[in-house]
């Protein structure tokens, strides 16, 4: 993961702040900039995103992206993709969630971590989540700030 020198981030942002009367107002750019700090802070395990996005594999193989850390914090990161494989604590969200543990009583949802990767993230379910170990070839997704492209 890339280490942030958060002073110098926060004295960047203020200078692109518009202070206001009664608010301050941030433009893009500044938003822009902590989307990419925050996309470049989240560990990216090559080998586990590759294999999860067959299309990341082949623009990585056709040389369009030089690496899956490079593919998520550009495009990954805005189109809500899993940079890393993940284990939700199970006791713990089916404790704040029984329609879940109901949902894997009755065969209808695999896992806690099977219902959150696919349901629970996009429904702002809370979850206490676990890397798995980082395959050997996992980059940190740090380097030149570039600005971060969205989704059409």
């Amino acid at each position: 993961m890339a280490v942030w020198n958060f002073e110098k981030l926060q004295g960047e942002l203020d200078s692109l702040a518009i202070k206001l009367d009664t608010q301050t107002v941030y433009p893009q750019a500044a938003i822009d900039r902590l989307l990419d700090v925050m996309a470049r802070s989240i560990p990216v395990d090559e080998q586990f995103y590759r294999s999860r996005y067959p299309d990341v594999d082949e623009a990585t193989r056709a040389g369009d992206v030089a690496s899956a850390s490079q593919h998520y914090v550009e495009h990954g990161f805005y189109e809500d993709r899993i940079p890393c494989d993940v284990v939700v604590d199970e006791e713990a969200y089916l404790t704040l969630y029984p329609d879940i543990a109901e949902g894997i009583e009755s065969g209808g949802v695999a896992s806690a971590t099977d219902h959150w990767i696919r349901y629970g993230r996009n429904e702002e379910r809370n979850a206490y989540l676990q890397l798995k170990q980082l395959s050997g070839k996992s980059r940190a997704a740090a380097g030149g700030a570039r600005k971060p492209k969205r989704p059409a």
